[in-house]
């Protein structure tokens, strides 16, 4: 069996955060960067070694065997990468998913798409994209107040989640690939209790074939140092653990950051059980 995978994702569903959990893993490297992201600086050295360009990543793998050459070139030194499915045509999604039926597939995405739509648009008006962990400074840094959200434009992202979502879940099981279908909710909700965020995080090490991770220490969590692990023979690495699966380090968004906003009650409107819900019901 093939030690490779993908995290296959929207934007904004948790998939940088995943992709750390499992890179914890002593049996996982994973690849730090979205590999068709050309925004950055290593990728578009990456990309060039191929054609000698830095344009967009559709417009570098003008063919699907360079794009293949490209894949081969990660998997030789990485277990697994992350790719946000808007860097590429859908083509070339496909053949992503569909060129080699041994690579695993983590099909990961968010239920509450105005979440996501909301949490995509302000990252790219901010250009903050992630936290991490204990670095929350950025975030006090951003003027939450002076950002006005456009609703057709959230609507549009909603519609365009649920549809490619739908379009690549179909895509997965037509062709019987080798896939597990992962929800945001499953790992970073707020009310999830550590215990079901290491349960679902098993799942995927299990579906990966790889160590999962002990829960013979029911409470570990309110005595996690690395001076528990130690003593438990545990692995060292896992002290990070704690703050990956805790929204609150590693989340940009929150209903106190939502407030602010001065019309978020205006796209809250757009919250449905088909899209999800932006603001808490009570």
């Amino acid at each position: 069996m093939s030690k490779n995978f993908i995290i296959f994702s929207h934007q904004r569903s948790g998939s940088t955060t995943l992709s750390r959990i499992l890179h914890l893993n002593s049996d996982i490297n994973t690849f730090s960067f979205e590999p068709f992201n050309t925004d950055w600086a290593q990728n578009k050295n990456l990309i060039q070694m191929f054609n000698g360009t830095t344009n967009s990543a559709e417009a570098i793998f003008e063919k699907k065997s360079q794009l293949d050459e490209y894949i081969n070139f990660l998997f030789s030194s990485y277990d697994g990468f992350k790719h946000i499915w808007y860097q590429l045509k859908p083509e070339y999604n496909k053949h992503l998913l569909l060129r080699d039926k041994k690579i695993k597939i983590i099909f990961l995405w968010r239920k509450n798409f105005i979440q996501a739509a909301v949490s995509d648009t302000i990252a790219k008006e901010t250009k903050l994209w992630h936290v991490l962990e204990d670095d929350s400074q950025e975030t006090k840094d951003v003027e939450y107040s002076k950002i006005k959200l456009d609703k057709k434009l959230i609507l549009k992202k909603c519609e365009t989640f649920k549809d490619e979502v739908k379009f690549y879940r179909n895509v997965l099981k037509k062709n019987n690939s080798d896939f597990i279908e992962v929800c945001y909710e499953d790992i970073f909700n707020y009310n999830l209790k550590e215990s079901q965020k290491i349960k679902k995080i098993n799942e995927i090490l299990r579906f990966l074939e790889k160590k999962e991770i002990s829960l013979k220490h029911n409470d570990f969590f309110k005595i996690f140092t690395l001076k528990f692990l130690r003593e438990h023979s545990l692995d060292p690495k896992l002290h990070r653990l704690k703050n990956l699966l805790n929204p609150k380090k590693t989340k940009l968004l929150s209903e106190k950051i939502y407030k602010i906003i001065p019309n978020i009650n205006e796209i809250d409107k757009l919250s449905s059980k088909e899209y999800g819900y932006l603001l808490e019901r009570k």
